[in-house]
């Protein structure tokens, strides 16, 4: 067997194959990539999920903080403050007097109701829960129309203190008849209308109702049992 032409070919096969090892290499290596180098944002430009500290809704950190009362707002309230002083007053006069039994079921009405009614608008007025009875802010005492007010309330209750008997149960309940018909009317002419706040404005109107309440009371009570 001639064995001359294939050794042949097999030299030229290995020749060709160590001719491609040397071209590969010589091939110059991949260089790495380089990291491009960080290009800060345009001007104006908020990365994506960032809030820039200079385009806060101010006061955000505040959210709930109570805001200053509008002057008609707080003196509705202090108005309103004065009238449950006023009835809680009145309605403990006539239990200490031993009024008859529907006057005096009236009565406990009368300072349950606006015991709530004070509580409920002292936390309006300054953010805290007052005690029942209390007289309205030392720092309000001097409001000329609220003094006077409350002047007025304390004459009539000394005036029907020096009553007795049936008597005082007759003018107390003509007493109580026209307070909350009084107070009935400042809240429709003028308390509520002028009320900007809508929590005011809603306590108000509440309290109009509860007033209306006990002025159907004291009407009924105006007219002998049947």
């Amino acid at each position: 067997m001639n064995l001359r032409p294939t050794l042949l070919v097999a030299s030229l096969a290995f020749a060709l194959s160590a001719c491609g090892e040397r071209t590969d290499d010589h091939r110059p290596a991949a260089t790495p990539e380089t990291p491009s180098a960080a290009v800060p944002p345009a001007e104006g430009h908020v990365a994506s999920g960032t809030v820039p500290a200079d385009t806060m809704t101010p006061g955000a950190a505040q959210t709930g903080a109570a805001g200053a009362l509008a002057p008609a707002d707080r003196k509705a309230l202090l108005a309103v403050i004065e009238v449950d002083r006023h009835e809680i007053a009145a309605a403990q006069d006539a239990l200490k007097k031993g009024v008859g039994e529907r006057a005096r079921a009236y009565a406990d009405q009368l300072r349950t109701d606006h015991e709530r009614s004070m509580q409920a608008t002292e936390a309006l007025l300054d953010g805290t829960s007052g005690t029942a009875g209390a007289s309205p802010q030392a720092a309000d005492s001097d409001d000329p129309a609220l003094a006077a007010e409350r002047r007025q309330h304390d004459t009539e209750r000394q005036r029907l203190d020096g009553l007795s008997g049936e008597a005082f149960e007759a003018a107390w309940i003509d007493a109580m008849v026209k307070g909350h018909q009084a107070a009935l009317d400042k809240l429709d002419r003028e308390l509520i209308p002028q009320a900007s706040a809508a929590d005011v404005r809603s306590h108000l109107e509440r309290t109009r109702k509860t007033i209306a309440g006990h002025l159907e009371q004291a009407q009924a009570l105006q007219k002998p049992a049947s």
